[in-house]
């Protein structure tokens, strides 16, 4: 009795070799894609802490120009003093 290549592939107990190497490709592609993802939020994050860290120090400097006035008088009171003559 012959058998075709396709009915003896049927019949193996072993699985097709293609079919694994399908899968390791998309396990691969998937784990990539993961990569990708982690990359790209990694930068996403980094530009976000660089920003609240531009910000925090703009606070910082705005809280000592506010204190370095303390005893200064207000520019806006000169302003309006300028206005009444």
């Amino acid at each position: 009795m012959e058998r075709s290549v396709g009915g003896h592939a049927t019949e193996a107990s072993q699985p097709c070799r293609k079919g694994r190497i399908l899968d390791s490709m998309l396990a691969l592609e998937e784990a990539n894609e993961e990569c990708r993802f982690v990359q790209v939020m990694s930068i996403a994050l980094e530009y976000l802490l660089d920003r609240v860290g531009d910000l925090l120090r703009i606070e910082r400097l705005q809280d000592v120009i506010g204190e370095g006035r303390k005893g200064c008088p207000d520019p806006t009171d000169r302003l309006e003093s300028d206005r009444r003559l």
